[in-house]
Order: structure tokens, then sequence, then C-alpha cells
């Protein structure tokens, strides 16, 4: 159950921080970007619920990664709001 929710929340968070930077010539404004982020952490949440996993250890590292990988992929205005 550890290993599937960790890999849920560490795909997650890969997608979301590959997302933002893809994402980064748009200009999204901070609170679209911050919205992103959060949406991202919920469909974690709801995929390993879904799938009948721990949710609490897939939204963790889900933010893990998003801060370790996503965080710099942010405008500075959607760092300050995110924080």
């Amino acid at each position: 159950m550890f290993v599937l929710s960790f890999l849920i929340g560490a795909s997650i968070g890969m997608i979301t921080s590959f997302f933002l930077k893809i994402m980064k010539p748009v200009n999204l404004n901070k609170v679209q970007e911050t919205c992103t982020v959060l949406i991202f952490g919920y469909i974690s949440y709801i995929l390993s619920e879904e799938f009948g996993l721990s949710p609490i250890i897939s939204l963790l590292f889900t933010g893990i990664f998003i801060s370790h990988y996503g965080f710099y992929n942010l405008s500075y205005s959607a760092r300050e709001e995110s924080r």
C-alpha cells in the first residue's frame, strides 16, 4: 500500500512540475498557478482514494515532489502566494 501510494504521489508531483514548466510561456497569473498546484494535489488524493490506497501518503509525496521540483517553475508572485 505504501509503495503504490508513493508512486501515485511521486508521479502526480512530477506531472505537476512538468505541467508548470511547459505552461511558463503562457504567463498565467498567480491565482491560476496556485490553483493548478492545489488541483493536482486534489487529483493525487482522489486517485489514491479510488484505488483503495492511502491518500495521505500520496498527498504527502505529491507535496514533497512539488516543493522540490515544481516550486521553482512558479512565478515569483505565485511562490509568495503559495507559501
